[in-house]
């Protein structure tokens, strides 16, 4: 574009030549400090010319804030600024985490001491009390009768085929139980086939042998359990002697090592008694009973029917009195 026609030098050539001497500031009725010559000869504002193009460039002006509408194809980027600091803000949480436990932990001190170490020790007890574990043991009831003596009969009927016959009395009446057994689908197997039997369970509800016995020697704290854990074994020798995989000699061989053991332990223990908890004495009496139960399983008896009915009665015996012992420690 040549916009030499526009140049100011040019623009008075055009004016004198065309306008005849009209001056242009009086038209304008512009002052300036320069006096008017009337003189001069006045012409007149050239006309524009019409072949010249002018070429107009937009310039921006201001801002111009457009709102889009994303559609649901469009994907939104979530940027973070950049003064974000995140390791800073992930450190400020940590020490507002910080914060919080120290206060928690000085509440708990400053408690514990107000009640003279009661707080803590009612948490403790609490705590292990909820983490405390329990045994469930389901007992399957083959018949109940209404005397002793037609239970008795029932009873010795069930040894004769295998079963415990233990006889416990319920209320007015005197249940045989025939077996015990700490898996449920295990136990309702055996009622599933044996038409009228039923279902009985039994709790053992551990206490804190470590509490309990916190001025005793590491193994009377270490007694808990002991009574289920020896049911356990019986409960794998029987299956073992049912299934033919030992036989008696190898059953009675294994029930003298698990009697063995015990006694070593109870020995050890008697040295206990004058220790003044009066709990030290009902787990030795627990313990010397079932070491009874164990000489009697090891022995050679000639009445005994066959090993796996006295196996059976001794499970369930063993079971009845670690709940009994275990309720006597707990009032």
């Amino acid at each position: 574009m040549d916009y030499s026609n526009y140049y100011l030098k040019n623009y008075f050539k055009n004016r004198d030549g065309e306008d005849g001497g009209v001056d242009f500031r009086q038209r304008e009725n512009i002052a300036y400090d320069a006096p008017i010559n009337d003189s001069a000869p006045r012409e007149d504002f050239a006309e524009p010319r019409s072949d010249v193009e002018i070429e107009v460039v937009p310039q921006i002006t201001g801002k111009v804030h457009v709102n889009y509408e994303l559609s649901e194809d469009d994907a939104i980027i979530d940027i973070l600024p950049q003064s974000y600091d995140r390791h800073d803000s992930r450190r400020r949480g940590w020490i507002m985490t910080l914060t919080i436990v120290t206060c928690l932990l000085l509440t708990v001190v400053v408690g514990d001491f107000a009640t003279g170490g009661a707080l803590l020790a009612g948490i403790s007890s609490h705590y292990r009390a909820q983490t405390m574990p329990k045994s469930e043991f389901y007992a399957v009831v083959l018949k109940s009768c209404a005397g002793y003596s037609e239970a008795r009969i029932y009873s010795d009927q069930i040894r004769l085929l295998g079963g415990a016959g233990y006889i416990v009395k319920n209320g007015d009446k005197y249940d045989v139980i025939g077996d015990v057994y700490d898996d449920l689908s295990e136990a309702n197997a055996v009622v599933d086939k044996n038409q009228g039997s039923r279902l009985t369970s039994y709790t053992v509800e551990e206490v804190d042998f470590e509490n309990l016995f916190s001025a005793n020697s590491q193994l009377m704290r270490s007694m808990g359990g002991y009574s289920v854990g020896i049911v356990n074994q019986l409960s794998k020798i029987g299956d073992d002697l049912t299934g033919l995989k030992i036989d008696k000699n190898n059953a009675v061989e294994q029930i003298g090592g698990i009697r063995d053991n015990l006694k070593l332990q109870f020995d050890q223990l008697q040295a206990e008694t004058n220790s003044g908890n009066k709990n030290v004495k009902v787990l030795l009496v627990d313990i010397n009973t079932t070491l009874g139960l164990l000489s009697n399983l090891a022995g050679d008896s000639v009445s005994r029917p066959n090993l796996i009915c006295d196996i059976r009665y001794t499970k369930v015996q063993l079971t009845l009195n670690y709940c009994q012992m275990i309720s006597s420690m707990a009032n």
